[in-house]
C-alpha cells in the first residue's frame, strides 16, 4: 500500500500520466461507415511512440515493458505486455492483424504496439481517449480516409480536458 509522501507522489505522477497528448501525437481510424460512403466514424488512438515518449518524461528510466507471445497465426498476432512502472505492474493484451496500423506493418509489430498502449491505459495513459465523443467526419471510400480533420483540439475543450 502507498502512504504518505509515497501517496502523494504517485498521485503526481498518475496526474501526468493521464495527461492529455498532444494533436500531433494522436490518429484516427474509422469505424462504422455511413451506407453511402461519405462518412464515418471517427476513433482516436494515439500513437504508441507517444506512449512511450510519456513514460520516459514521467518516470524516467523506472519502467520495463515485456511481452509474451500468446498466438503467431500470421493472421492474426496476440500478445500479453507487462509493464511496470515503480514497482506497480499491471497486463494487458494486443492484437496485430494484416493491414492494421500504418502500411508495411507487420502483425507482430502492430500486436506489441497494441499491448503496450493497452496497459498504459490502465495507469491512466490514454484512458480519456474512451471518453471523448463520437465523431462523424467527411470520409473517402476508395481512397479509405478521412478528407476532413477531427476537431481534436475543440473535444478536449468541450469535455473540459483543455483551456
Amino acid at each position: 500500500m502507498i502512504e504518505g509522501e509515497d501517496k502523494r507522489e504517485w498521485r503526481e505522477i498518475s496526474a501526468q500520466l493521464r495527461a492529455p497528448f498532444p494533436a500531433k501525437d494522436m490518429g484516427y481510424k474509422p469505424g462504422v461507415i455511413s451506407k453511402d460512403g461519405t462518412k464515418a466514424l471517427a476513433f482516436p488512438y494515439v500513437d504508441p511512440r507517444a506512449v512511450v515518449q510519456r513514460l520516459d518524461e514521467v518516470v524516467g528510466h523506472d519502467w520495463t515493458f515485456h511481452f509474451t507471445v500468446l498466438s503467431d497465426n500470421p493472421k492474426l498476432w496476440v500478445v500479453k505486455g507487462t509493464l511496470n512502472i515503480l514497482g506497480a505492474t499491471r497486463e494487458d493484451v494486443g492484437e496485430g492483424t494484416p493491414g492494421m496500423g500504418t502500411s508495411g506493418e507487420n502483425v507482430s509489430k502492430g500486436a506489441v504496439s497494441d499491448s503496450i498502449k493497452r496497459v498504459a491505459v490502465l495507469f491512466g495513459v490514454g484512458a480519456y481517449i474512451y471518453d471523448l465523443p463520437a465523431q462523424w467526419l467527411a470520409y473517402d471510400m476508395q481512397k479509405k480516409k478521412f478528407t476532413e480533420d477531427y476537431p481534436y483540439d475543440r473535444i478536449l475543450k468541450q469535455v473540459g480536458l483543455k483551456k
